[in-house]
């Protein structure tokens, strides 16, 4: 499945579940910006640690801790979902 299907899938389960609406649109500005730094729209099972590890290195420069850490929390409900789904 391709990353952009699966963010639309999760904001559908971000809005099923309650999440606001600043929650929801701070977590897809995250992954849009994944997207944009992976440069295409790749299947989600090609999207390793090793490249996550390398996106959040080139994004925490000059970003404040808790931005960085809400990126990390994006990713990770984001990859919970898809791993339960």
């Amino acid at each position: 499945m391709r990353l952009s299907t699966s963010v639309k899938r999760f904001e559908t389960q971000l809005r099923a579940d309650g999440k606001s609406e600043h929650t929801r649109g701070a977590y897809l500005r995250d992954l849009s910006r994944l997207k944009d730094w992976l440069g295409t729209d790749p299947e989600v099972a090609i999207i390793t640690p090793a490249k996550l590890a390398r996106y959040l290195t080139a994004n925490s420069s000059g970003s404040p801790t808790l931005s960085l850490n809400r990126t990390r929390t994006a990713l990770r409900m984001f990859f919970k979902f898809l791993a339960d789904a």
